[in-house]
């Protein structure tokens, strides 16, 4: 019997490795080529600040004022939408159009073409493929305070990837780290901080933290677990991290309202008060006694000093359940704490959708019967006799039913 001998020497090889270093050599230089194509994209889109002043100007001019009687004035001032964007909210008067016909369009174009260097940005939002982007009214006009504001949040939008592009921040799998992220959020705060933005500097940690968490919990929520990776396109998409760009870059800041941005330090500060007045005892953690309170301190509602939330014990020795805390009394941190605040908040996430249907369904079996809800029920009667509302009240009012609800 011939011995079998398998000589691999005599196979031609088509595919050698390539060593690690030269590998790494060659993501590197593939970053750096992407990231100056992008950047050179990027340049076609930003309009300087003075172009786009006069682009505004330009397209203002084509207001018109129709008659009204004073009842269908006083009717449009209630229900008049704020855009958000300074300079429109300044020119979006009540019973003000500003509709653009085609015609009108190419004059605005002609007049940034002769009295500017139009730019090649300036010439992309000119572009009449722009003008079909719109829907157009019967006298095939398009809004203007809509032309507007798409300018200006394609403005807002092309900063916050250059944002990410500079930074090196995007993966080749098209994903934002949360660590890179919150190394940007905390260098734009720095950056801000010595610019325009008001913000004391033994709150500095603290507003950094939460700047984080708000833009990173929205999109997925992991109290035990890696750090999150987040989709950029998903990422750019996001108003959270749209509004902190507007309020912390410099080319940005003017142009947009800074008193309904989440971002803006009073509010922000607003959660570290409520930490703070919630900590009776003062070691710097929250206990379930503790979060018991919540809603009920004067930096909830500082205005009106009435009650935000009633919470229940079965509530929250279920927040404490699926929450990390710390021995050795099992307290919460700052950082768990800021989680469940935005939680509370945010009412159309799935994040926090999955968060309290987590909370509510304690024996993990995917659904919740009758027999789950009534712990949670049997507290909230309690509540509602406290109240005097109804003292007929009982667990099978406020039952839903008892085939259970499911949760995919």
């Amino acid at each position: 019997m011939l011995e079998r001998r398998e000589n691999y020497e005599r196979i031609p090889r088509f595919f050698f490795p390539t060593p690690g270093r030269l590998a790494e050599d060659i993501a590197s230089q593939s970053r750096v080529i992407c990231k100056q194509q992008v950047g050179e994209r990027l340049k076609d889109l930003l309009i300087e600040p003075l172009e786009l002043q006069a682009l505004t100007k330009a397209v203002s001019k084509y207001t018109v004022f129709p008659k009204l009687s004073h009842f269908q004035t006083r009717m449009l001032s209630k229900n008049v939408v704020k855009s958000g964007v300074v300079v429109i909210d300044e020119l979006l008067e009540p019973h003000a159009l500003l509709p653009i016909s085609y015609d009108g369009f190419k004059q605005v174009r002609v007049e940034m073409y002769t009295n500017y260097t139009a730019s090649s940005a300036v010439k992309a939002v000119l572009d009449p493929r722009t003008f079909l982007m719109f829907p157009r009214d019967e006298d095939d006009c398009v809004n203007g305070y809509t032309l507007l504001e798409c300018i200006y949040q394609l403005q807002r939008s092309s900063i916050a990837t250059k944002c990410l592009v500079e930074h090196e921040a995007v993966t080749i799998e098209g994903m934002v780290g949360e660590l890179e992220l919150s190394s940007i959020i905390r260098e734009m705060i720095a950056t801000a901080t010595t610019l325009h933005l008001d913000l004391e500097s033994d709150f500095r940690p603290f507003y950094e933290l939460i700047c984080t968490r708000m833009i990173v919990l929205r999109h997925d929520f992991k109290a035990n677990g890696p750090p999150t990776q987040i989709p950029v396109d998903d990422l750019l998409a996001c108003p959270a991290f749209l509004e902190f760009i507007q309020l912390m870059h410099p080319g940005l800041e003017g142009h947009f309202v800074k008193a309904t941005n989440r971002f803006d330090p009073s509010a922000v500060q607003a959660i570290h008060r409520q930490y703070v007045q919630l900590d009776r005892n003062k070691n710097g953690m929250i206990s379930s006694d503790e979060l018991i309170d919540y809603g009920k301190k004067k930096a909830f509602n500082p205005i009106h000093q009435t009650p935000t939330h009633d919470l229940t014990r079965a509530f929250v020795n279920q927040v404490f359940a699926e929450t990390t805390t710390h021995p050795p009394h099992g307290e919460i941190d700052f950082k768990a704490y800021v989680d469940f605040t935005l939680l509370m908040a945010d009412k159309s996430s799935e994040t926090a959708l999955r968060y309290f249907w987590n909370l509510l369904d304690f024996q993990k079996q995917g659904f919740v019967d009758a027999f789950v809800l009534d712990v949670f029920l049997r507290d909230l009667v309690q509540k509602i006799r406290e109240y005097g509302d109804d003292e007929s009240i009982t667990t099978t009012r406020l039952r839903v039913g008892s085939t259970g609800l499911m949760f995919a």
